[in-house]
């Protein structure tokens, strides 16, 4: 068995206990849960984060890939000025 050395961490009392509930809904300890993902960062070598997104940052998120991929389909502004006048006539 591997040696094992304690570690003292200080982290926001709801964070704890929200990782807690995780943990447990995962059936693994905290310090189970906290062991695997020290694990996964050094055998990956690299911090694995799954963002979720919500509807409207989907969208968001969709609306901008197209203007990406098919710029010429919409309006472009030189300026902050040229920008600022076209949202003004829009409301006339």
């Amino acid at each position: 068995m591997a040696k094992t050395t304690q570690v003292t961490l200080r982290i926001d009392e709801n964070l704890k206990e929200a990782s807690n509930y995780f943990f447990e809904s995962c059936g693994l300890s905290f310090n189970q849960g906290i062991q695997l993902l020290l694990r996964n960062a050094i055998t990956s070598g690299k911090i694995v984060i799954s963002p979720h997104y919500n509807s409207e940052t989907l969208q968001a998120l969709a609306e901008a890939e197209e203007i990406s991929a098919h710029p010429e389909r919409f309006e472009s502004f030189s300026s902050a000025a040229d920008l600022i006048e076209s949202i003004k006539n829009e409301k006339d």
